[in-house]
């Protein structure tokens, strides 16, 4: 039976302004109440109270910029631990097998948009899926014809994604290439510094190259928390793994502080011959742009 206690590392600082004017809006240890009740659930047994005990699931605020986080999170052994061997690997590919054909058109329709964005021929253009997971997004846009390539840290989704033909790059400071699309889909509220982040995307993306960042949308959070009608489950700001929760203009500020601009979604276009297609080819970008997590971003250069 494991026995051994993870350390936990402390944010200070709001990841995406660096303020630290913050509020605390939940608190709770990992390993009582609630919230072990859903991880004791979630993860199968696989975790124990003892691996966790160092541990307060707290959740702040920043009342410069709103943004939501976990102050508490896993140090880089726990961080491991929990992404190799806590998620189960067999899980996460059957739910992928699961909703392979909802997953397949939806990462499809994705790959489509790029010929607008970038208005080349998909063999002259390369792009990377930051945090590739199993390859499958890499796999569509290679189909499409796009030079592409996968960045992963889990060697068992890499191993998978190799057996699939995707180029992967596991070291992005020896990477010579600079990228004229960059995908990163659930990745932000995962890792503890997100501007850095999106800085490395900006540094391997050629200028005026691109960029789609998409996340949970976590812009109703506070509200549920303060009414008392939230509790910990798998959402914006899971407990261990979504430790940053995104809204619409906190992702914007992030983008912006790492020098990205935000651009209007590129939408396959619907049929104009009805005043429905009219009408959503005309107020769907508007939505998105002011509601989504799915956002698209240029590197001016």
């Amino acid at each position: 039976m494991e026995s051994e206690s993870y350390a936990f590392v402390e944010r200070h600082q709001c990841p995406v302004c660096n303020s630290q004017n913050q509020e605390t809006i939940f608190q709770e240890p990992f390993v009582s109440g609630a919230t072990w009740h859903f991880l004791e659930s979630y993860y199968r047994g696989r975790i124990t109270k003892a691996a966790l005990r160092n541990g307060v699931y707290t959740i702040k605020q920043c009342i410069d910029c709103s943004f939501c986080f976990q102050s508490q999170v896993l140090g880089d052994h726990g961080m491991q631990t929990l992404y190799e061997e806590w998620i189960s690997p067999a899980e996460s590919r059957e739910k992928q097998r699961l909703s392979g054909d909802n997953d397949s058109v939806a990462i499809a329709t994705q790959v489509q948009t790029l010929a607008r964005l970038l208005g080349r021929p998909p063999s002259e253009c390369s792009v990377l899926d930051f945090g590739m997971g199993w390859g499958h997004w890499c796999q569509m846009a290679g189909a499409h014809g796009y030079q592409a390539f996968g960045l992963e840290l889990s060697e068992q989704r890499i191993a998978a994604a190799q057996e699939n033909g995707v180029q992967v790059i596991r070291d992005l400071e020896t990477c010579d290439r600079n990228f004229d699309f960059v995908n990163c889909e659930q990745v932000l509220e995962h890792v503890s510094d997100p501007v850095g982040t999106l800085k490395t995307i900006c540094q391997i993306l050629r200028p005026g190259g691109y960029t789609r960042i998409s996340v949970p949308n976590g812009r109703q959070l506070p509200d549920q928390i303060r009414q008392g009608t939230w509790k910990p489950s798998k959402d914006s700001i899971h407990p261990l793994e979504h430790i940053n929760s995104f809204s619409n203009l906190t992702l914007k500020l992030a983008a912006k502080h790492a020098g990205l601009e935000f651009i209007r979604q590129p939408i396959l276009q619907y049929p104009t011959s009805s005043s429905l297609g009219i009408l959503r080819n005309r107020i769907l970008p508007i939505h998105l742009a002011r509601r989504s997590t799915n956002l698209y971003f240029q590197h001016a250069g």
